[in-house]
């Protein structure tokens, strides 16, 4: 039995409901770190199948794991009571249905006595970069408000100081984009440059029974969503950062909603409120979502409309093409090397 392991380095924090196909492998992927300086924090979210025997198991196994039950209450309520029972100088996330390459925490952690507040790894065997990245946090809030990075709540290593009572603060209906509004938090609570390094640190399993993959978006959730967000950007920075998040759920969620295109009394109203923080000239807004949003007339909607549905038929093919590309390319490189 290992010894007791105080003042970690690194904190795993892992919501755990229903999770017991997973889960043990999950937890062995720990097992096997090449890094060894860490604790496991496990919150059992209301399980009613065998996924806590497996947790309280490897409690009993390896001291630096540890279990936390409560009734269940959802991720985010999860997420911080994980927190509340962390010791570790980093936080890193593990969902209870993925696992960890094997030099994951050895990977993230050479740079944590370099002050760094967020270092962010990679999920894709596909690497988008070759060498580590310094990026301004002006600019990681702008790649996290577009989504031009991965937004999920795993695969970075976050200072657990930054984790203000705010960033959790979020209802239980808020079940989906939870962690892109806990990471945009998590940004305003820090002014340092935020590193990006090109190892893969995460291994994402497409769980199709996932609240991710069940989930449909609508407008009602949209709306109840969109505040939320807002209210992440501190008062001083409204001006700067608002307009873009307004920019951003345009394009990504509330302008392809049926009930948002057909304009029904209430997609109006929310198209109001989203022009209140709307800025003509702001990034993040491509032309066919412009010409949606600010156009209310029926004889202009429905063609663009109709571009709109091609374009989202057209969007999966462009997709897979692109990734067969990036596949032949990198396959090229591996052969020549």
């Amino acid at each position: 039995m290992l010894k007791d392991i105080t003042s970690p380095q690194i904190s795993l924090i892992i919501p755990v409901y229903n999770a017991e196909k997973y889960l043990q492998a999950c937890l062995n992927s720990i097992l096997l770190q090449t890094f060894h300086d860490y604790e496991v924090v496990i919150i059992n979210d209301g399980s009613t199948d065998k996924s806590a025997d497996i947790a309280e198991r490897f409690a009993t196994l390896d001291k630096r794991f540890s279990v936390y039950h409560q009734q269940n209450a959802g991720v985010t309520s999860a997420r911080r009571k994980g927190i509340d029972n962390a010791h570790g100088n980093y936080v890193f996330f593990l969902d209870s249905d993925d696992t960890l390459p094997n030099t994951a925490l050895e990977q993230l952690s050479k740079y944590t006595n370099k002050n760094w507040d967020i270092i962010i790894g990679q999920w894709q065997d596909l690497l988008t970069i070759r060498i580590n990245e310094s990026i301004s946090i002006d600019e990681y809030r702008k790649r996290l408000i577009f989504s031009k990075m991965q937004v999920g709540a795993c695969g970075k290593l976050v200072k657990r100081e930054l984790f203000l009572e705010s960033v959790l603060a979020l209802p239980r209906d808020i079940k989906v984009g939870e962690d892109w509004i806990m990471h945009l938090r998590l940004s305003f609570n820090t002014e340092k440059d935020v590193l990006i390094i090109p190892n893969k640190v995460y291994c994402y399993n497409l769980n199709e029974g996932s609240v991710t993959c069940t989930f449909k978006h609508n407008i009602e959730y949209a709306r109840k969503f969109y505040p939320h967000l807002v209210e992440s950007v501190p008062p001083e920075l409204t001006e700067k950062y608002t307009p873009l998040i307004t920019n951003a759920v345009i394009n990504r969620w509330l302008v392809y909603t049926s009930a948002m295109l057909r304009l029904s009394d209430f997609s109006i109203e929310f198209l109001d409120e989203l022009k209140i923080h709307y800025r003509r000239g702001f990034e993040g807004l491509n032309i066919l979502n412009k010409l949606l949003f600010l156009n209310s007339k029926n004889f202009l909607r429905l063609p663009l409309l109709g571009m709109y549905h091609v374009w989202q038929y057209l969007l999966p093919i462009l997709k897979k093409l692109v990734h067969a590309c990036r596949n032949l390319k990198h396959t090229a490189i591996n052969n020549k090397n």
